[in-house]
């Protein structure tokens, strides 16, 4: 019957009770929990996973077998019949604003793609290509009504409802198309190793009012030796990892999951004693999986090259302003200079911020994405207060291979695919945003918010805003 509906379609919605079947008291909503079936695939001719989503509470979505007993802890189910929707006439219907063949209310509310920008992620593929692709790939030839592939690189077969969207356009189930790189429920995301030194805490938003669950996980890609450390008393979520994993004293996490059988993996407690009366435990399983089913694709990242020569040089007691398109050769803040940023897009080669130095967002909250293709400095001080802020609005592309360190106080999403992360240098150890790196070292203490990238849309004419009255330099 679930098959027959999702190849309808029509999603399935289920009640899981925490008890077998005939415990169950519909009375106690407390002892139900409620789950969303989209679509099914055959692992085997004679194994079938269907596709569960919100399996946590927290959006977490996986792929099931159910098999024996596990089918009397469902409660109940009904299917979702078709829901038919009205596409309103608003002005974004009409208007093209960046010229990219995309409207913006398509980029603004079905595919979550800046309508200012005609690369999104940056990644060197256009929006209009990367939103083809998978647009495409949802019309495949059905094989007699039914969607029907087979898994690249694999003899699988997968048939059902939105399954090539699941597995090509939101191929980490978090609700975003390819252009956005880092799922919601990530903060760090290492191609390589993480090491998460003692004290760490991560919070799932910019304040400190609750500690992350299994909303802040981290993914290590790494698949020799320790994938991950969790050093003595830092507080994570769950971990996605293809190596082993290592959890020192009073260490924290959530589920921890593998992906590399058949070399199967165990969580190493390290010099931990585990007692029913301590406030710190290991994941509530380890699960083993093939890493052909690894939730995750990162995109190829590729540097804007600038040609010009130009260069910006801010001194002490200057400031400047960067608006959307500039791009440099060199930008350079000495000790005492300050630096705004606009809204919009910047590239440059080599960036400098030296100690003493400091930015503005002149319009915290809204999009500014910065590429820096070669060379990076960043030991500047952030002078918007509300960094939470700042954070949904700022990303950065880093392309260059050396060490990136932060330090002090960060606010955005980092993302340097090719370049070790340091996170966490200073005193002030308070770290907004979202981070991808190629092996991710935090400091002691250090404190991670976790604020997606996310910013407001524009509502205003797109003329750079100037801020050349605030003193100095334009």
């Amino acid at each position: 019957m679930w098959i027959d509906s999702l190849l309808k379609d029509k999603p399935i919605y289920v009640s899981q009770c925490n008890f077998k079947r005939e415990e169950c008291d519909p009375t106690q909503y407390a002892s139900f929990h409620v789950l969303l079936v989209d679509g099914f695939r055959y692992r085997t001719p004679d194994s079938v996973e269907f596709h569960f989503i919100n399996t946590d509470n927290y959006g977490t979505n996986e792929w099931r077998v159910l098999f024996g007993e596990n089918w009397l802890f469902i409660y109940s189910f009904y299917v979702i019949g078709n829901v038919d929707s009205v596409r309103s006439t608003l002005p974004e219907v009409h208007v093209d604003t960046n010229s990219d063949g995309v409207m913006d209310f398509d980029e603004m509310y079905r595919f979550d793609s800046d309508y200012r920008l005609r690369d999104t992620d940056g990644d060197g593929i256009d929006d209009k290509t990367e939103i083809y692709s998978y647009v495409m790939r949802e019309k495949i030839a059905a094989l007699n009504g039914m969607r029907s592939m087979i898994l690249p690189g694999t003899t699988t077969r997968i048939t059902g409802r939105g399954l090539e969207k699941e597995m090509y356009a939101d191929i980490d189930g978090d609700g975003k198309r390819a252009e956005n790189e880092i799922p919601d429920n990530v903060v760090i995301y290492s191609l390589d190793y993480i090491r998460i030194n003692d004290g760490i805490v991560l919070y799932p938003g910019s304040s400190e009012n609750s500690q992350c669950k299994t909303d802040c996980n981290v993914v290590a890609d790494a698949k020799e030796g320790v994938s991950v450390i969790v050093g003595a008393g830092a507080a994570i979520g769950d971990i996605y990892s293809k190596g082993q994993v290592w959890v020192r004293n009073r260490g924290i996490v959530g589920t921890v999951r593998y992906y590399g059988l058949p070399q199967e993996y165990t969580t190493i407690l390290q010099d931990v004693t585990l007692t029913s009366d301590r406030d710190f435990y290991k994941g509530f399983v380890d699960i083993n999986l093939d890493e052909r089913l690894w939730p995750y694709r990162i995109p190829e990242f590729k540097a804007r090259r600038v040609k010009s020569n130009a260069e910006k040089i801010v001194k002490s007691s200057e400031c400047d302003t960067l608006r959307n398109g500039d791009a440099f050769k060199t930008i350079k803040v000495e000790a005492g200079g300050r630096l705004y940023f606009g809204e919009g897009e910047i590239t440059v080669n080599k960036l400098q911020l030296d100690a003493g130095s400091s930015i503005s967002f002149v319009k915290p909250g809204f999009s500014t994405i910065l590429h820096v293709n070669e060379k990076i400095q960043w030991n500047t001080i952030i002078e918007n207060h509300n960094f939470g802020i700042v954070a949904s609005g700022f990303k950065l592309y880093y392309y260059g291979e050396e060490k990136f360190f932060v330090h002090g106080v960060w606010a955005g999403t980092l993302i340097a695919p090719n370049a070790k992360l340091v996170l966490g240098q200073t005193q002030n150890k308070k770290i907004y945003g979202q981070f991808l790196g190629n092996g991710v070292t935090v400091h002691q203490y250090s404190k991670i918010f976790r604020v997606e990238f996310n910013p407001k849309k524009s509502t205003e004419s797109n003329t750079p805003f100037n801020v050349a009255w605030i003193g100095g330099r334009k």
